[in-house]
C-alpha cells in the first residue's frame, strides 16, 4: 500500500453506526483495527443516538459522535459519521461485519485511483445478487452524491438506492473475491435477533423505505429488479418482461403491506378494547374490595 502522500491524514474512514450494543460495537472496532494492514492510517468513528445512554457511556473513551435526530435511524448515524470523515475511502460499518485480514490493503488495491468517484462491490459471504450491502466508496463519490445515504431513509431501502444509482452512474468497481462477512441472524440462526434488528426491519420501516425508494427513483422501475424476493438485479436497459414482472410484484407487495397494516390496526383496536375492559373490571374490583373492607370493619 502506497501511503507516502497520506502521511498527515487517514486513508480509510470507518463510519460505525451503533445502537444498544456497546460491548459488541467495541469488539467490532477492535477486530477491524487488528485485521487492518496499516491501522495507523485508519480513522474509526462511532455515531450513536442521543437517547442511547448505555452506548454513550460505555463508548465515551472513543469520543463518539452524538446523533440528535429522533427517528433518523441508522442512516442519520452513518451520514453524521460520513460528514465528519477525513479519509479518501469511506466504509459503512455496523456491529455485525467481519473483515478479512488486510482488508484496507485489499480495498485500496481494488479501487485504484482514489480521486475518482468510485463504489466498490465486494461479497458479504451470502448474497449473489447486485445489492451493495456494505457501502465502500471514495470521498469523491460521497461528495458527488452529497450524502452517504439519502436522509429521507431510516435504514432499509437506503442500500437499494445507493446500489442502483452507483450502477446507473457507472461508478461500480467489481471485486467479488474480497469477502466481508455479514454475521446477521438472517444468515446465521445462532445469532440472536435483538431489539435493534427488530426495529430496523419492522414492517413500518419496510413500507416507508419502499415508498421512499419508488418516489426518489422512478427510473429504477424495470432496471432495479427483484421478483418478489430479497434478491436485487441491475439491468442497464429495462425489458418489457421485467417491467411487467416488477409491476405485478409491486402490486402484490403493496397489497401485502396494506393487509399487514390492517392486521396491525385490528390488533391495536382489540388491544385497546381489552385494556379498557380490564381497567373497567379493575375499577369495579376496587370498589367491591373497598366495600368488603368496610363491611369487615363494621362486623368487628
Amino acid at each position: 500500500m502506497n501511503v507516502a502522500r497520506h502521511s498527515s491524514q487517514p486513508i480509510v474512514s470507518l463510519l460505525h453506526a451503533t445502537r444498544g450494543r456497546p460491548d459488541q460495537a467495541a469488539g467490532c472496532r477492535e477486530r477491524w483495527l487488528r485485521l487492518a494492514r496499516s491501522p495507523e492510517f485508519i480513522e474509526h468513528t462511532f455515531a450513536v443516538d442521543f437517547d442511547d445512554a448505555p452506548s454513550r457511556k460505555m463508548l465515551a473513551s472513543f469520543k463518539p459522535l452524538v446523533v440528535d435526530n429522533p427517528g433518523g435511524g441508522c442512516v442519520a448515524a452513518w451520514n453524521t459519521a460520513a460528514a465528519h470523515s477525513t479519509g479518501d475511502v469511506l466504509v459503512q460499518l455496523s456491529d455485525d461485519w467481519v473483515p478479512p485480514e488486510g482488508w484496507d490493503e485489499l480495498i485500496l488495491n481494488a479501487i485504484g485511483e482514489l480521486s475518482r468517484p468510485s463504489v466498490l462491490r465486494v461479497s458479504d459471504g451470502h448474497r449473489t445478487d447486485d445489492l451493495l450491502c456494505i457501502a465502500i466508496l471514495t470521498k469523491a463519490r460521497f461528495q458527488q452524491q452529497g450524502f452517504l445515504f439519502s436522509p429521507e431513509y431510516q435504514g432499509v431501502y437506503s442500500d437499494d438506492e445507493f446500489s442502483f444509482r452507483a450502477y446507473r452512474d457507472g461508478v461500480v468497481v467489481h471485486a467479488p473475491a474480497i469477502c466481508f462477512t455479514h454475521a446477521h441472524p438472517h444468515y446465521d440462526t445462532t445469532i440472536q435477533m435483538d431489539q435493534t434488528y427488530l426495529v430496523q426491519n419492522s414492517e413500518e420501516r419496510k413500507r416507508n423505505g419502499l415508498v421512499t425508494f419508488s418516489r426518489r427513483n422512478p427510473d429504477a422501475f424495470g432496471q432495479w429488479v427483484h421478483h418478489g424476493t430479497d434478491q436485487r438485479h441491475y439491468h442497464a436497459k429495462a425489458e418489457l418482461r421485467d417491467v411487467q414482472s416488477q409491476l405485478v410484484d409491486a402490486i402484490h407487495e403493496w397489497m401485502r403491506l396494506l393487509a399487514k397494516a390492517q392486521e396491525l390496526t385490528e390488533e391495536s383496536v382489540l388491544l385497546k378494547a381489552a385494556v379498557k375492559k380490564r381497567n373497567s373490571r379493575s375499577w369495579i374490583t376496587a370498589i367491591l374490595q373497598k366495600l368488603r373492607i368496610n363491611r369487615c370493619s363494621l362486623l368487628k
